[in-house]
């Protein structure tokens, strides 16, 4: 499936490392978030937060980003999904 980047990724372990940045990253985010009275919730490598909040998670995401890859514009895609209301 990934044939192009497979031994990148398994040679020396390298995946443990980037798995640690993506926590770091994660974590950074969150904090970002918190510092602000933000509640955001982690669901693998997405964020759920309100509506009104989606621009501060994106600037987070991106601060939290450049963190580790400063050379790097990440690329962000978000859904909009109505909420279920019981």
């Amino acid at each position: 499936k990934h044939k192009l980047v497979y031994h990148l990724l398994f040679k020396d372990e390298i995946w443990k490392k980037l798995q640690h940045i993506d926590s770091n990253i994660t974590l950074s985010v969150l904090n970002i978030l918190y510092k602000k009275g933000i509640i955001a919730i982690p669901i693998h490598d997405s964020f759920i937060v309100q509506k009104k909040y989606e621009m501060e998670l994106i600037k987070a995401m991106k601060k939290g980003f450049k963190r580790y890859f400063p050379n790097i514009d990440p690329l962000i895609k978000w859904l909009w999904i109505e909420p279920i209301m019981y």
